[in-house]
This record gives structure tokens, sequence and C-alpha cells, in this order.
């Protein structure tokens, strides 16, 4: 991690020319170089954060997963969110300060992360370490473990590292193909960081969400498929996908409608035109990148890894491919459509290899995705009261409009329950109601916390 951090640093200023282009200024080179010098804190921290997450899977702490993941996504935005504010608003540093901000929100939210995991271990090292003296049987030789370790662990490795190449494309090389499209260097700077440091956070939240909702699924489908219960595959599979489409469609939805009062809440009405722009196109692409993230989890778990790295090297060509041609056709948008489209075509070959080696029915999915869309309907149409009743958060202050947003999530998602549970689909998705659920949920948690 250390020597990868120190590389990292060492060729920042190669970076930012390939990244910025011939066009750009000594000063902007200077900032993408000090940019990347910071993410290499992160570049330290996230090997050593990822090793502690493997190690407590391997102990079924799949809970401890979970919240580390929502904690370092939640910290992460609340980062860039705070931190931007006070380096722009209150110590007058500058709009590159906010790159600045946003870049240590990814330090901060990695050592946050890792400090959860410290604590873990401080508190179960010592029971780990009797158990090593008084174990009798000895110990497994490393031959066998290091083979599971590279059938299983370098597919899942190979397509993480597949899975961040779409982003990689964007970062790398959207700068280059917008001034190659006609745009002037100046506005493809401030479209690059309206893309890359501003709306992509909130649309990362669905993504992490998808993957947080699953997590505890994948023991029982992986037992389920080594013990080839087709029946207990099918089942598991429908219910990863409905409950990822049943919390992240409402999600992507709030995203889209209140795109331009989200943007200029957060990020000042500056850019407000290209920001409500991105925030819708990446409303979509949120939904699909959530999607491919647990079909992609799917296939890995069910033992179709090779498969599954093709898929994801057939989505990168894709997006590699459309990438410069839907810029020049589409604008700056176009880097977020080539994404989604990537990603559409990662989830339709998964669900398609699933079905044909599993015979999964999809169509009560196809049925209950249906109705979650006409909740979303009345959800909006919640909106729409809400704005008639005077609630504008752009034409409020910030503190006054992020209340104002939050009210809005508040009545939209209750709006969205009620519709939904009068046709049984939290019902069916869940096995249990609302209250039902957190009864289940919370008492689990106190367990947890004592």
């Amino acid at each position: 991690g250390g020597r990868l951090a120190g590389g990292v640093g060492v060729v920042a200023g190669a970076l930012g020319g390939l990244v910025l282009g011939a066009a750009a200024p000594a000063a902007d080179l200077e900032s993408l170089r000090i940019t990347v010098i910071i993410l290499a804190l992160a570049l330290f921290l996230v090997p050593i954060l990822h090793s502690y997450r493997g190690f407590y899977l391997g102990l079924q702490e799949h809970n401890a997963y979970a919240y580390t993941r929502q904690l370092e996504r939640v910290l992460r935005l609340l980062g860039i969110v705070i931190l931007g504010w006070i380096a722009v608003d209150r110590l007058h540093l500058g709009r590159i300060s906010a790159v600045y901000a946003a870049a240590a929100s990814s330090v901060l939210a990695a050592a946050a992360a890792l400090f959860f995991y410290v604590r873990l271990d401080h508190r179960n090292y010592g029971i780990l370490a009797r158990a090593a003296r008084q174990q009798e049987e000895p110990a497994v030789q490393p031959q066998p473990v290091l083979k599971e370790l590279f059938s299983r662990g370098l597919p899942y490795f190979l397509s993480a590292l597949l899975g961040t190449l779409p982003m990689l494309i964007n970062a790398t090389f959207l700068i280059r193909a917008l001034t190659g499209s006609g745009s002037s260097y100046a506005d493809a700077k401030v479209l690059y960081a309206v893309v890359q440091f501003q709306t992509e956070r909130f649309t990362a939240l669905p993504q992490a969400l998808a993957v947080f909702l699953c997590a505890g699924l994948m023991p029982l489908l992986n037992t389920a498929a080594e013990e080839h219960s087709r029946y207990a595959v099918q089942k598991n599979v429908l219910d990863a996908l409905e409950r990822t489409l049943y919390l992240v469609l409402p999600l992507c939805v709030y995203l889209l409608v209140l795109a331009g009062p989200l943007y200029e809440v957060m990020y000042g009405g500056s850019y407000l035109a290209y920001g409500e722009e991105a925030m819708w196109a990446e409303s979509f692409q949120a939904l699909a990148l959530a999607l491919s993230a647990v079909t992609t989890l799917l296939m890995l778990t069910l033992n179709l890894r090779r498969q599954s790295l093709f898929y994801l090297l057939t989505g990168v060509i894709l997006k590699a491919v459309f990438f410069e041609p839907l810029i020049r056709l589409c604008g700056f948008s176009g880097a977020v459509i080539s994404t989604t489209l990537a990603a559409a075509v990662i989830v339709y070959l998964d669900l398609a290899k699933i079905r044909n080696r599993f015979e999964v029915n999809y169509t009560r999915t196809v049925r209950r995705m249906f109705r979650m869309l006409l909740a979303c309907l009345a959800m909006n149409g919640g909106f729409f009261l809400l704005r008639l009743a005077g609630l504008h958060p752009a034409a409020v202050s910030r503190p006054l409009g992020a209340l104002e947003l939050a009210a809005y999530a508040a009545a939209g998602f209750l709006l969205y329950y009620y519709i939904t549970s009068l046709m049984n689909v939290p019902q069916g998705i869940f096995r249990m109601d609302l209250k039902q659920l957190l009864k289940q949920w919370l008492p689990h948690r106190r367990e947890e916390d004592a």
C-alpha cells in the first residue's frame, strides 16, 4: 500500500498531462497533482481496510461489512459537502479547495471505516487467541488455502477491477473528448468537475444500497448452489433482484425529479444547467450500475465466474467504443449514457445466463417492478403537491433547503411504501410488513451493540 501511494505521487504530474491534455495551464496541472497526491493516502488506507473486511467476512461478520460500506459512503458524501462548504464559503480558499475537500473526504471515510475495524479487532482478538491456544486439531495447511484464495478471490478482484474501468475512462479521457468535440478547455474543465466530483457522488448511493441489501442473501445462495437446490437458487436470485429494485427505484426517481434543487442546494447555482442535466442522466446510470453490481455478485456466487468476467469485459469494450461518439452526439452527458448502456448490457447478459443455467423465471419480478413504478408515479405526485404547498428548496437558504429536501424524501418514501403495501409488494418481498421488519431488525442491532 505504501509503495503504491508513493508511486502515484511520483507519476501525478504525468497523469495530469494525460487527463487535462496539452491545452492545460500549469496551475491546473499543479492542482490535479495535489489532488492525486491526496488520493494516494486513500490508496494506502484502502488495502488495509479491505484486508480487515475480508478477514471478518471469513468469520461470517456480514453486518460489519455492510455497516462499514455504508459508513464509508455516508462519510464521504458528508465530507464533500461540509469540508467543501468550509473551504469555499467560510475560509474563501477558492473553488479548487472544494476538489481538495472531495479528495480528502475519501481519505477520512476510509480512515473512519478502518477505525471501526480496529475497535472490532481489539474486542475480538482475545477470543480468537484463546480459541487458537485451546485448539487440539492440527492447523489447516497453507496450500489448500492459497488454492482457494486464488480460485475464489482472484475473480472477485478482477471483477472489481473491470467494474471500475468505465469510471476510469471518464476520469482520464472526458476533458480530451469534450475539447475534441468542440468545447473550450474552460468549459470542459467545468463539466469534468460537475460529473466527476459532484453529481457522481449522489448516484453512488443506490449502488452501495443495492450491495448492502443483498449481502445477507449471498451465503444462502452459495449454499443453495453447492447443494444443487434449484428451487432455493431461484428463490434467492429473485429475492436479491426484488429487494434491490424496491429500494433503489424510488431513490433514483427522487434523484431524477429533484435533480435541480438537489444540485443547487448542495453546490449552488453557478453551473445549475450542467449539474441538473448530469443528475438526470446519472439517475438512470445509478439504477443500471446498482443492478449490474447485484447481477455480477449473483454470477460470482453461483460459480459463473468466467462468464461474469467476460460480460464485464464486454461492458468495458462497449463503454470505450461508444464513449466519444455519444459525447459528440449528446454532449457531456454522453459519458454517462455510455456507462449506462454498458451496465444495462451486463445486467441483460448476467440475467440471461442465470435464467438458462438455473431456469429462473423473472415474470414475478417484472410484475412487482411494474407495481413499484406505479408507486413511483404516485410519489412524484406527492412532490408536486409539496411544491404547490410552497416548499421550494432552491429558493431558500441552503440549510433550510436541505431540510425541505429531507421533507420531500420522507413524504415521498412514506407514500411509496403505502402505495406498494396496498399492492402487497413489500410483504411479498420481505415476507413481513414494516412493523415486523422493524421488530426483527432493532433487537438484532441492540444485541450487536451490547
